[in-house]
């Protein structure tokens, strides 16, 4: 009882770094004991690409608080398929995946061990409440998924729980910058930080680790789960 401890999240925009900032320094004030952040993927941080830097950035200022703290350094999430349309590829939404029967998209034959986001705040609720902070204080937890897939693999898993041909056409990076750039109403050349950022994640990323079943106790949950649970009836 009164313990304080702090999760923190923020989305991938210019004042990224400037938000994290007020909230670290905010928790050292309130004499937090511990603070669980959400990073992105391992080769993202360790190479400041693209956002990475501000989350390399915010680990180290965590280092430097004297607060305990962990780092989650999730994957790409399953659960982007549903969000991250230009990043999936032009003109994708999860509709027209169905409607239409293809996805194109520059992730189509990359392998990465693509995570459950339920499974990241799992993590991130069983750090929150553990009565051994030291067992987890500065530790960078990778999560992953059990197994390293394609979008392509996610893509046909899909087609067969709704019973209907679906196809994944993979696209070169450059041409989803463009289609992103479009959607956003954006110069191509104000994304190369995000270039760079998914050109790791195409990259770097063909790995898994045992990170979620470490903390919570329970494997991560396989792609397939998310699925059926999402595109059954559809």
């Amino acid at each position: 009882a009164g313990k304080k401890r702090v999760f923190f999240s923020c989305s991938n925009v210019p004042q990224q770094l400037d938000y994290e900032t007020n909230i670290i320094k905010a928790a050292a004030k309130a004499k937090v004991e511990y603070c669980v952040k959400l990073s992105t993927a391992k080769a993202v941080v360790e190479q400041e690409a693209g956002f990475g830097a501000a989350h390399a950035k915010a680990e180290e200022l965590l280092k430097e608080s004297g607060m305990a703290f962990t780092s989650l350094r999730a994957m790409w999430f399953l659960q982007n398929l549903e969000a991250d349309g230009p990043v999936v590829g032009p003109g994708y939404t999860m509709e027209g995946m169905l409607k239409n029967g293809l996805v194109s998209s520059c992730f189509g034959g990359k392998k990465m061990g693509i995570v459950d986001l339920r499974d990241v705040g799992e993590v991130a609720a069983a750090l929150l409440v553990t009565d051994d902070i030291s067992k987890h204080a500065g530790k960078f937890y990778d999560l992953t998924g059990p197994a390293s897939v394609t979008l392509a693999d996610v893509v046909a898993s899909v087609s067969e729980v709704v019973g209907r041909p679906i196809a994944c056409k993979d696209l070169d990076l450059d041409d989803a910058i463009s289609a992103m750039a479009e959607t956003f109403k954006i110069p191509v050349e104000a994304l190369g930080g995000t270039k760079d950022f998914l050109s790791l994640l195409l990259t770097e990323c063909d790995y898994t680790t045992n990170d979620v079943e470490e903390v919570t106790g329970k494997p991560a949950r396989p792609f397939s789960v998310y699925v059926k649970e999402k595109f059954s009836g559809q």
